[in-house]
């Protein structure tokens, strides 16, 4: 009769020898589908590019690149994201695998919401503060809200506005266009204290940075009344939103 040292002594060899099959198996298994994975049955044939325009898709069709003979079940979509998202009108990718042949890179286009006016033109940039074209002097640029003063590091495609000023741009942009204003807008931010907007000839003393968005609606929603009412403004104060002041051109204060 076996001891109780000879059963388990058994177990033990009884165990590693199931490990040990196991991860012979799994070996074998996973050597078998990294072959097959290498194989020409998965190597990449096509890169699709689904974008909203042709011309954003051209764009990241050129910036992408896939080696020769890459496999469409382990190729690292994270590379082709990175490519993808060199091109500054791109604001998003995502990309997907379509066995056996095919990866799917999906982009969406940063859309610009003003322009930022600069000595080597206009500099258009999107809600996120990323600079998506520059506009040459004396070319045509979009009808959008224009800044004027702002510091900007690196003022070509890529670069970007400070994180601070990337959102005021965003926060009046959007005012001035829910508020009607849209293009006409010029914000001039020379002095961070003393900022100023002018549209369709009617100055507006905002102030310092503070809630700029709401100093703006304000701003819209005031010089609207006043023109319905058959007002001429000349300037709009709404420094203090609480007390707004205007001026009638050519006459007092409101």
């Amino acid at each position: 009769m076996d001891t109780e040292a000879q059963q388990e002594d058994r177990y033990r060899r009884r165990q590693r020898g199931q490990q040990g099959f196991w991860l012979v198996l799994g070996t074998s298994l996973l050597s078998f589908l990294a072959g097959l994975g290498a194989s020409s049955l998965f190597w990449i044939s096509e890169v699709r590019v689904v974008a909203p325009d042709p011309a954003l898709a051209q764009a990241v069709v050129r910036a992408l690149s896939v080696p020769a003979q890459a496999s469409s079940l382990f190729y690292p979509l994270s590379r082709l994201e990175r490519q993808a998202m060199t091109l500054p009108q791109v604001e998003s990718v995502e990309v997907s695998r379509e066995l056996p042949h095919h990866l799917v890179v999906g982009v969406t286009r940063r859309v610009p919401v003003a322009a930022v006016v600069h000595e080597r033109g206009l500099l258009l940039v999107g809600a996120d503060g990323v600079i998506t074209n520059l506009v040459p002097p004396g070319e045509k640029a979009p009808h959008l809200p224009q800044f004027l003063s702002i510091p900007v590091d690196n003022p070509q495609p890529t670069g970007e506005l400070s994180a601070e000023w990337a959102v005021r741009v965003a926060q009046v942009a959007e005012a001035a266009v829910s508020g009607g204003l849209g293009g006409d807008v010029r914000v001039d931010c020379s002095r961070s204290l003393d900022l100023r907007l002018t549209a369709g000839g009617v100055e507006g003393y905002l102030g310092a940075t503070d809630n700029l968005a709401r100093k703006v609606s304000l701003f819209a929603a005031l010089r609207t009344e006043l023109r319905r009412q058959g007002g001429d403004p000349a300037y709009i104060d709404v420094r203090v939103m609480e007390r707004p002041i205007w001026m009638p051109k050519g006459g007092k204060g409101g």
